[in-house]
C-alpha cells in the first residue's frame, strides 16, 4: 500500500512541476507581451528630446552636453523646459543637487530613468 502511495505521490509531484513549469512559461510570454504594450504606450507619450536626453546619459553629463545632443543652445528656457521636467519625475538626476548652478554639474539616469530607458530601448 505504500508502494502505492508514494507512486501516486511522486506522479502529483511531476504533474504539480509540469503545470508549474507551463505556468511558468505562460506568465513570462505574458510579461514580455506587457512589457512591450507599456513600451508602446510610454513611448508614444515621450517626446523625442525627452527619449534623446535619456538615451545621452550613458554616462554623467554636463547641461551643455545635453542640450547640445538634442540641438538646443545652453539656455535656461530650454533647461527649465526639457531637463527641470525630468528631474522632478524623478527620470534624472543632478550629481551636485546642493548646488545647482555649480559650474561641474552634471545629470544622470536615476533608476526609474534606467528601467524607463531599458523599456523604451530594449536594453538589458
Amino acid at each position: 500500500m505504500n508502494k502505492l502511495s508514494d507512486q501516486v505521490n511522486d506522479q502529483d509531484k511531476t504533474s504539480n512541476s509540469k503545470k508549474s513549469e507551463v505556468l511558468k512559461n505562460a506568465l513570462a510570454r505574458l510579461n514580455d507581451q506587457a512589457s512591450d504594450q507599456a513600451a508602446q504606450i510610454i513611448e508614444s507619450k515621450l517626446n523625442d528630446k525627452t527619449l534623446a536626453i535619456l538615451n545621452v546619459l550613458e554616462e554623467p553629463k554636463k547641461r551643455v552636453e545635453i542640450l547640445e545632443h538634442i540641438g538646443l543652445r545652453k539656455h535656461s528656457d530650454n533647461r527649465e523646459k526639457y531637463l527641470d521636467p525630468l528631474v522632478k519625475l524623478g527620470w534624472i538626476e543632478m550629481t551636485i543637487p546642493q548646488k545647482p548652478t555649480h559650474r561641474d554639474q552634471k545629470y544622470k539616469r536615476t533608476i526609474q530613468g534606467e528601467i524607463l530607458y531599458k523599456l523604451v530601448f530594449g536594453k538589458k
